[in-house]
């Protein structure tokens, strides 16, 4: 799948240059735990229920993973799942890897609706999720997690 600057490549659990780059950011990031645990690329046709390593300018700058689509009472909706490597941080990927992904689902599928769960420690997680235009939903938010919603 690709974005206006972003490649997003899907990825094989026995590519064992897959595994290390996750195994990398799994240690980089503490906020989306074990990334080799996650049930990887449920769906091989579909954008949603798969996972994918990002890359910019021939680079390996994050991990993002979709949900598979459901339908929800506010529409067919997907949860998205990112992490940018430590070494990308303060270059403003992780808005990018959120608008991107934004414009393709909007133009490549039928999900009306992205959720995100951001922890609340994550302060550059929250900053970034509101500068990508998701708008924080009160009522599904607690001590732990603030839940966004964005339509597209």
């Amino acid at each position: 799948m690709r974005g206006k600057e972003l490649i997003f490549i899907k990825i094989e659990i026995e590519n064992k240059a897959h595994t290390d780059v996750l195994s990398e950011i799994t240690n980089e990031t503490s906020f989306l735990g074990d990334l080799s645990q996650y049930n990887l690329n449920q769906s091989n046709q579909e954008i949603a229920g798969n996972n994918y390593l990002i890359f910019h300018n021939g680079n390996t700058i994050g991990y993002l993973g979709l949900s598979e689509a459901i339908e929800t009472r506010i529409g067919k909706s997907v949860s998205i799942y990112y992490a940018v490597r430590k070494s990308c941080y303060g270059h403003h990927y992780g808005q990018l890897i959120l608008d991107e992904v934004t414009e393709i689902l909007k133009e490549q599928t039928d999900i009306d609706v992205i959720i995100a769960n951001v922890n609340n420690k994550n302060e550059y997680g929250i900053k970034t999720i509101e500068r990508a235009n998701f708008k924080q939903i009160s009522e599904l938010s607690d001590d732990e997690e603030k839940q966004y919603h964005k339509y597209i």
